[in-house]
């Protein structure tokens, strides 16, 4: 018999992941307009924070289109942050398809070494929850 996952047990999975984490995760309305660069398509963005003892990441969020307004879930958040080391900018580049000679690659992957950082300071890094987060996706 095949289990079928819906939305609702994603949320959840990702709302226990954050209550088990002691991470408090808030969300503010940034604005509609374009969210990646070079974005011809405008959608609604949000600022998300994470917090835990005192320290804190806060990242852009821009919803998906189908979406429109609705305020993202945990999980939509959760799954979007990069849950592995990126290597270095050639590895980079190599697994994910960039261009080594592109200024744009090169911010990207800037960005994702202080989303990496971030995580790092605010969520915990023992195996268990590590492991629960990778299976956040």
């Amino acid at each position: 018999m095949k289990t079928t996952i819906t939305t609702t047990d994603h949320n959840a999975q990702a709302e226990a992941f954050l209550r088990n984490s002691g991470v408090k995760m808030s969300v503010s309305y940034f604005g509609y307009g374009p969210h990646f660069a070079g974005d011809t398509d405008s959608r609604h963005r949000y600022r998300v924070t994470f917090s835990r003892n005192g320290k804190r990441m806060r990242v852009m969020f821009g919803q998906s289109i189908a979406a429109g307004a609705t305020e993202p879930s945990a999980y939509d958040v959760l799954s979007c942050l990069q849950k592995y080391d990126v290597g270095t900018f050639d590895d980079f580049c190599h697994e994910f398809g960039y261009s080594e000679d592109s200024r744009n690659s090169e911010r990207i992957y800037k960005d994702i070494l202080r989303e990496c950082e971030g995580i790092a300071r605010v969520f915990p890094q023992d195996d268990n929850s590590v492991e629960a987060f990778r299976e956040i996706q």
